[in-house]
């Protein structure tokens, strides 16, 4: 088993918000922040087999000042039958923290209201994709083809609800949400 390379990375963002309005001071006043811990190894356990293995640890405090976190793996394994043909299958999951202040506002009228309610969870889900790549060289040129398919499935999707005012309110879907996508697509470098 050959180990080429293994990686490491880490993360750390904090947002302050600070109520100015003279209505309501200091009623929207919140701290938020958000940890990621990410390692992820790649080996070759057997000539052509290429196979990558990842952790990410997401910590994400609310405005209740609890911490939720998550542990994220995923896994993906390439086979190269030739130099021309190779597979590839991967699993992973993952998640998408609570949308901060900044993430609502960008691209929005600032005069819409938003509430984020501070029991609105961070999205979790899990997606398997399998897909190959057929490369054939034409003297300098490379056709190449590649296709494949995915699956996904969400839990708690954060999603925008309208109000009658014009304003939004963000809450997770009740139910989980399936995506399932397929690809062909080909290129002539």
């Amino acid at each position: 088993c050959i180990r080429d390379s293994f990686s490491t990375g880490a993360e750390y963002r904090t947002e302050a918000i600070v109520d100015e309005s003279p209505e309501f001071p200091g009623r929207l006043d919140s701290q938020d922040d958000r940890i990621s811990i990410i390692a992820e190894d790649e080996f070759y356990p057997a000539y052509p087999v290429t196979v990558k293995a990842g952790l990410r640890l997401d910590g994400d405090s609310g405005s209740d000042n609890s911490r939720e976190w998550n542990l994220f793996p995923r896994l993906s394994l390439q086979w190269n039958f030739t130099d021309d043909f190779m597979m590839l299958a991967s699993y992973g999951s993952g998640g998408r923290f609570r949308p901060s202040v900044q993430d609502l506002m960008e691209g929005y009228d600032q005069s819409v209201s938003v509430v984020v309610p501070s029991d609105l969870r961070n999205e979790r889900g899990y997606a398997a994709t399998i897909g190959s790549e057929w490369k054939n060289y034409f003297g300098t040129n490379i056709l190449t083809i590649a296709g494949g398919g995915s699956y996904s499935n969400i839990s708690r999707r954060i999603v925008p609800i309208s109000d009658d005012g014009g304003g939004l309110t963000y809450i997770n879907a009740d139910g989980p949400t399936s995506v399932t996508s397929l690809h062909l697509q080909g290129s002539m470098d």
